[in-house]
């Protein structure tokens, strides 16, 4: 019995029929310089080693090292069938870790793409996120497990060993995030003087509303290295109304929390949290989930993407809207900021990775940017509309054709289908 995952084979209402032939028009625009890949795109992490390239994680289950510059050749990490979620580098660049689908950490040389990939097995579901980390002098890498797993395990990368497994969540690990404990915690007055002064503080999110804190200590000997990690002694913190998606702390001295949702919200929380300040002090609101993130390098831009297609961008001391970036025609659920910190880079299910430089005032926004005192949302969907027109009628012929054979190409199986959404974990 033959199976068909081309939409037009089934039943479909005229709003599903709209947003195909919406997104069909949308798909044949440049803004951003898209880079466009035959799979759909989980995860973003910008290579330190150049700012003209990134990592991406694909469903297609491999990791592609992409120049945003030229959009030329791409080097592949190969080996997983199933999709990859997540993508973490350790701390000289040298090996890059990524969270599968098939309950395993891959990880790959990125100086010798020919070297033994390596497996690290702990979960009973898919891995949702992998974060690197130096704890004591120490590199640490932490998982998240996803689904049913809904564990934190933390490895030892050299050798593969398992350090400590935590099982503080019951639903499934959404996002990580690390500081060390003195930026992140108010010790006066909270009798927690004796802290060593190594600690580090792990932030995780689950399905549910609450951030958990756990405090890390890490020792060593000539022989193998040991983690400790227990809850801090503080409350749990619960800045969104629903789903947190992603985490970000300022990489030295942080000044906040920065925190997405599906309840459509970016919140900040201020550092050092205390008992009588765990809730946010900013919170910016935008139409639709909100999957990803980034602090521009001066920290005056706030930078927002989700199942909206658009990427936000937001005063961070006012707290208003500047204005949009519009080339995306499916879910964005990737961002980060390029290594020299000049340019915002994405990546969606529409499998484009884009790149969006960050102007001053109204100027040097690039091609697709729409200023909020331009008009409404309408006005953001109306130019949207209209620029697509115009690529579409710019790619008339082979170019049109080649366009078209893309998108099918970045089309899965009903199957496929099906497990990305579980993966999403959408609550409608």
């Amino acid at each position: 019995m033959s199976r068909s995952s081309d939409p037009e084979n089934f039943f479909q209402t005229n709003d599903s029929i709209a947003t195909i032939e919406r997104k069909r028009l949308k798909s044949t625009n440049n803004n951003g310089s898209p880079i466009r890949l035959k799979s759909k795109l989980l995860a973003l992490q910008s290579d330190p080693s150049s700012p003209d390239h990134v990592y991406v994680a694909q469903a297609s289950g491999s990791i592609c090292r992409a120049s945003v510059k030229t959009g030329g050749k791409h080097s592949y990490f190969t080996g997983p069938e199933a999709p990859l979620t997540s993508i973490a580098l350790s701390f000289d660049a040298s090996t890059i870790y990524a969270g599968c689908w098939d309950k395993s950490i891959w990880s790959w040389s990125t100086r010798d793409r020919t070297k033994k990939t390596r497996l690290l097995r702990g979960h009973s579901d898919f891995v949702k996120c992998v974060l690197c980390v130096s704890i004591g002098g120490k590199e640490v890498l932490i998982s998240g497990g996803g689904g049913s797993d809904a564990k934190i395990v933390f490895w030892d990368p050299m050798t593969g060993r398992k350090l400590q497994t935590i099982a503080t969540h019951t639903t499934s690990i959404q996002a990580l995030a690390v500081a060390r404990y003195a930026d992140l915690i108010e010790e006066a007055g909270t009798g927690q003087e004796s802290v060593a002064h190594d600690a580090w503080v792990l932030l995780s999110a689950s399905t549910t509303i609450q951030l958990h804190v756990l405090e890390m200590t890490s020792s060593s000997t000539n022989s193998e290295s040991s983690l400790s990690a227990t809850p801090a002694p503080i409350p749990e913190l619960s800045p969104h109304a629903t789903t947190i998606t992603s985490l970000l702390l300022e990489s030295s001295q942080p000044s906040a929390i920065h925190s997405t949702s599906l309840d459509h919200a970016y919140c900040s929380t201020p550092l050092p949290l205390q008992k009588n300040t765990l809730q946010p002090d900013t919170t910016l609101s935008g139409d639709d989930y909100v999957r990803c993130q980034a602090i521009s390098r001066d920290g005056a831009f706030v930078f927002t993407g989700g199942r909206d297609e658009d990427v936000w961008v937001w005063s961070s001391s006012s707290g208003e809207l500047v204005g949009k970036w519009v080339g995306h025609y499916d879910e964005i659920m990737g961002m980060c900021l390029s290594s020299n910190e000049r340019k915002v880079v994405t990546a969606g299910i529409d499998g484009t990775i884009r790149t969006w430089p960050i102007g001053e005032g109204l100027e040097g926004w690039g091609k697709g940017w729409i200023h909020a005192g331009d008009g409404n949302d309408n006005d953001v969907g109306e130019i949207a509309d209209e620029d697509s027109k115009i690529a579409e009628k710019d790619a008339v012929g082979g170019d049109s054709q080649g366009i078209q054979a893309n998108s099918a190409n970045i089309r899965m199986t009903e199957d496929e289908e099906r497990e990305l959404a579980e993966l999403m974990e959408e609550d409608s």
